[in-house]
C-alpha cells in the first residue's frame, strides 16, 4: 500500500524556507559556480585575444580553471552524494519510513559524523516505533506482558518508554477492570433476566396462593360461624337437657310420693280388711244370737245377714283394691327405679354434654384463632404479592438503562402510579376493602407516587443525547437512589399496614 503524502506544514516561515530551499540544490549551485568560473576565465582569455594583447601563457588560466572545476566536481561528488542520501533518508522519515540508512560515506569528516549520527538516531527512532508497535499490537490482541525496553536508548525516548510502560500498566489494569465489568455485566444481565423470570413465577405463585388463601379464609369464616352456631345449639340442648333432668327429678319425686301413698293406701286397706273381718265375725255372732232368740231375733238375723254380706263384699272389694294397689306399688317401684336410672343416665349425659360443650367452646376458640391466623397469612401473602409487583416495576426501571428508552421495559415504567398493578390494587382493587381503615394504607400514596416520579425522570435522562456526560450520569444515579429510598418507604408502609390491621392477634402472641 503506498504511503500517504506527507502533510504540508501550516507554518508560514517553514513554507518560506522550504520554497527558498527548493530553488536550487547545493550540487546544482556548485556546478553553476564552477561553470561560471570557467566561463569567466575563458571569456577573459578570449577578450584579451581579440584585443591583440594575447600571450600564450594566458591559456594556463582557463585551463587551470577547467582543471580545478573538474577536480572540485569529482571531489564534491561523494559529499554531494552523501547529502543526497541524507535528503532521501530525511524524506523517507518525513513520510514515516524509518528503515532507510546512509551507507558508503567513509572518510567524510563532519558530513560522515552527521550521517552516522543520523543513522544511530534512526536506529533509536525505529527501535522506539517497533517497540511501541509491538507493545500496542500485543495490547490489541489482549496480551499485556510485552513492555517497551529502553536498554541502549537515551533521553526523551527513555522517558517516553517509561511513560508508555506506565500507560501499558494502566491499560492492563483498565482491561482487567473492563473484563471484570463485562463479566459482572453479563452475570448481572443473566441474573436480572433470571430474577425477572423468578419474580414473574413468584408473582404467579403468590397470586395463586392469595386466591387459595382467600378461599381458605372464606372456609375458616364459615367454619367459625358454624362453630358459633353449633355452640349456640349445644347451649340450647344443654338448657333443654337441664329441663329434662329437672322433670325426671320431679317425676322421680312424684313416683316416690306415689309409692309412699300406695303404702298408706295398703295400710288403710289392711285396716278396712281387718274391720271387714271383725264385722263379719260380729255378724256371725249376731246370727248365732238371733238363732238363739228364735222368733224374736228374726229381724236381728236379717240385719246380721246384711251386715255379713256387706262385710263379705267389703272384704272382697278390699282384696280387689289390695291387688290393684299391690300392682300399683310394683309399678310405682319400677317407675321409681327407672326414674332413678334415668336420672343417673341424664346426669351422665349432662356431664358428657358439658364436656362436649367445653370442647365445642375450645373448637370455636380454635376456629376463631384459625380464622385470624388464616386472615393474617392471607394478608401477608397479599402484601408479598404487592411487594413483588413493586419489585418488578423497579427491575424494569433498571433494565431500561440497558435496553433503552424505547424498549418494552421503558414503556412499562412510563405507566403512572394510578395504573400500575400496585396503583390498581390501591385505587380500584381490594386494597381499600382490606386495609382502607388503616393509617398506613393512606400513608402509602405519597412514597408510591415518588417512586414513579423518579423512574419517569430517569427515562427522560436516558432519552437525553448527553447521557454519557458525568453530570447526567450523576443525576441518573441520584434519581435511582431517590427511587430506592421511596421504595423502602413503600415496603415499610406495606408491612406496617398488615401489622396495624392485625395488631390484636399479633399482640396476643
Amino acid at each position: 500500500m503506498p504511503s500517504p503524502p506527507a502533510p504540508r506544514s501550516s507554518c508560514p516561515v517553514c513554507n518560506k524556507e522550504t520554497s527558498s530551499m527548493n530553488r536550487l540544490f547545493l550540487a546544482s549551485r556548485v556546478k553553476l559556480y564552477l561553470a561560471t568560473t570557467g566561463a569567466i576565465a575563458w571569456g577573459a582569455v578570449i577578450s584579451i585575444y581579440l584585443a591583440g594583447e594575447y600571450r600564450h601563457w594566458m591559456w594556463l588560466f582557463p585551463l587551470a580553471a577547467a582543471v580545478l572545476s573538474i577536480t572540485f566536481h569529482i571531489r564534491l561528488r561523494q559529499p554531494l552524494d552523501a547529502i543526497r542520501k541524507i535528503r532521501q533518508v530525511l524524506d523517507a522519515m518525513r513520510k514515516g519510513d524509518y528503515s532507510q540508512r546512509i551507507t558508503k560515506v567513509p572518510h567524510m569528516g563532519e558530513l560522515g559524523l552527521i550521517a552516522w549520527d543520523l543513522n544511530e538516531s534512526l536506529d533509536e527512532i525505529e527501535t522506539f516505533f517497533r517497540d511501541v508497535d509491538a507493545c500496542f499490537r500485543n495490547v490489541g490482541e489482549e496480551r499485556y506482558h510485552r513492555r517497551a525496553y529502553s536498554d541502549g536508548l537515551y533521553g526523551d525516548i527513555v522517558r517516553s518508554f517509561s511513560n508508555i510502560n506506565s500507560s501499558l500498566d494502566a491499560m492492563e489494569e483498565n482491561a482487567l477492570y473492563v473484563k471484570r465489568n463485562e463479566l459482572m455485566s453479563k452475570l448481572q444481565t443473566l441474573n436480572t433476566g433470571n430474577m425477572m423470570k423468578n419474580l414473574l413465577k413468584s408473582q404467579g405463585d403468590l397470586i395463586r396462593i392469595t386466591e387459595e388463601m382467600k378461599e381458605v379464609h372464606g372456609i375458616t369464616d364459615e367454619t367459625a360461624e358454624k362453630a358459633q352456631q353449633s355452640q349456640q345449639s349445644l347451649q340450647e340442648m344443654v338448657t333443654g337437657l337441664r329441663d329434662t333432668v329437672a322433670m325426671i327429678e320431679a317425676n322421680s319425686l312424684a313416683s316416690a310420693q306415689l309409692h309412699t301413698m300406695s303404702d298408706e293406701i295398703s295400710g288403710i286397706l289392711s285396716m278396712i280388711s281387718e274391720i271387714a273381718e271383725k264385722t263379719n265375725l260380729l255378724a256371725l255372732n249376731a246370727s248365732i244370737e238371733a238363732a238363739r232368740a228364735g222368733e224374736h231375733g228374726r229381724g236381728f238375723a236379717v240385719v246380721a245377714d246384711e251386715v255379713k254380706q256387706l262385710a263379705s263384699n267389703t272384704k272382697k272389694a278390699t282384696d280387689e283394691i289390695a291387688k290393684v294397689v299391690t300392682t300399683f306399688r310394683e309399678e310405682t317401684a319400677n317407675m321409681e327405679g327407672n326414674a332413678g336410672h334415668m336420672q343417673e343416665k341424664a346426669g351422665q349425659m349432662q356431664n358428657n354434654i358439658a364436656d362436649l360443650q367445653g370442647k365445642f367452646g375450645e373448637f370455636a376458640d380454635q376456629a376463631n384463632a384459625t380464622r385470624r391466623s388464616v386472615g393474617l397469612a392471607h394478608d401477608i401473602s397479599f402484601a408479598s404479592l404487592i411487594k413483588v409487583d413493586h419489585m418488578l416495576y423497579k427491575q424494569k426501571a433498571y433494565m431500561a438503562l440497558s435496553t433503552g428508552s424505547d424498549s418494552d421495559e421503558a414503556k412499562a415504567v412510563l405507566v403512572d402510579d394510578h395504573h400500575c398493578r400496585l396503583g390498581q390494587w390501591y385505587y380500584e382493587g381490594e386494597g381499600q376493602t382490606y386495609f382502607g381503615d388503616t393509617a398506613s394504607f393512606r400513608a402509602m400514596e405519597s412514597p408510591h407516587a415518588a417512586v414513579h416520579d423518579s423512574a419517569h425522570q430517569i427515562l427522560e435522562n436516558l432519552a437525553n443525547s448527553q447521557v454519557k456526560g458525568q453530570e447526567t450520569q450523576d443525576s441518573i444515579v441520584a434519581l435511582y437512589e431517590d427511587m430506592e429510598s421511596a421504595s423502602d418507604d413503600v415496603m415499610a408502609t406495606i408491612d406496617q399496614m398488615v401489622e396495624e390491621k392485625h395488631a390484636a392477634s399479633l399482640g396476643s402472641r
